[in-house]
């Protein structure tokens, strides 16, 4: 069996450095447009802040702290967390 190659250290900071002005533009946006009629800025805020929670264990520890205190947030995250969806991928049958 092939051993797998480590990415050099530049190219995961040039993954993490693109996630977080991805996360940081899809925020501003969303802050910008929220007040429109059209109901946009919400979901950019959203993806933004998924983009931050996928790439950076800092901001998911500080949203798991905050959404002690939001149970619905909580609840959400409990059900979208990468254990779960493991264990439903995998009990899944074809």
């Amino acid at each position: 069996m092939k051993a797998r190659r480590r990415r050099p250290r530049w190219a995961r900071n040039l993954g993490h450095t693109l996630y977080l002005v991805l996360a940081i533009i899809a925020i501003v946006a969303g802050v910008v447009l929220f007040p429109l009629p059209i109901p946009v800025g919400l979901p950019l805020i959203a993806i933004g802040l998924a983009l931050l929670l996928r790439s950076f264990p800092a901001v998911r520890r500080w949203v798991r702290r905050r959404a002690s205190r939001v149970p619905i947030l909580a609840k959400a995250l409990t059900y979208l967390s990468p254990s779960r969806t493991r264990s439903v991928r995998s009990s899944g049958s074809a």
